[in-house]
Formats: C-alpha cells, sequence, structure tokens
C-alpha cells in the first residue's frame, strides 16, 4: 500500500490516533433566530453567560480523532450540526453535562 510517513518516522494513521484535538476558541453570538417567529431577537444576559460558561466549561476537553463532535468533525472534515446535545449519550457529546447544565441544545 502506499503509507506516507511523518519526519519522525511513524505511521500518520498511528499519529492521529494517539493526538488529541484541545480547545481552538468559542465563538458566541448577540442575537439568536426565534424559531416561532422566524426572526431574529437579542440573546438576554442570561443567554449570553451560558454560552460563555459553555465555552469555559468546553476548554477543559480535548477529544480524539474521530471522538466527540470535534474528533468526527475533524476526522470527517466536514461541518456537523447536532441538536439535543444536552441529552446525548456521552460518547456521542463528552459535554453533555455542560451543555444541559447551561441549556445549550445544539452546537455546530
Amino acid at each position: 500500500g502506499n503509507n506516507s510517513l511523518d519526519l519522525s518516522g511513524s505511521n500518520n494513521n498511528n499519529n492521529q490516533e494517539q493526538n488529541r484535538l484541545t480547545f481552538a476558541g468559542c465563538a458566541t453570538a448577540d442575537s439568536k433566530l426565534q424559531p416561532t417567529e422566524s426572526r431574529v431577537v437579542p440573546l438576554t444576559s442570561k443567554e449570553q453567560y451560558d454560552l460563555l460558561s459553555f465555552g469555559d466549561y468546553s476548554q477543559r476537553f480535548s477529544f480524539k480523532v474521530g471522538s466527540g463532535l470535534p474528533g468526527r468533525v475533524f476526522s470527517s472534515g466536514g461541518a456537523s450540526w447536532e441538536q439535543g446535545i444536552g441529552s446525548a449519550p456521552q460518547s456521542l457529546f463528552e459535554r453533555g453535562g455542560g451543555a444541559k447544565q447551561w441549556g445549550i441544545e445544539t452546537a455546530l
């Protein structure tokens, strides 16, 4: 087969399995789409606080390539829109406890 090697001489696939993805920053917003009214409305100060708190909480996590939302996105090379993350099994969304605590329902 065609195995490419990194500069240390190790197989890239083995290195990817050992690497972990860590916090790279978060984005927050000052408005949201109100689905029942199909319009954009400002976030409340509590909603802004909850988003920032979840971002701080997320900094404590790292992910194997292919595991968790960041690992799956990295592995696939494509974005993923995930809903119901506060009630998702930990194997699918490791930060579900924080999502539930701060009322986060969707992640991208």
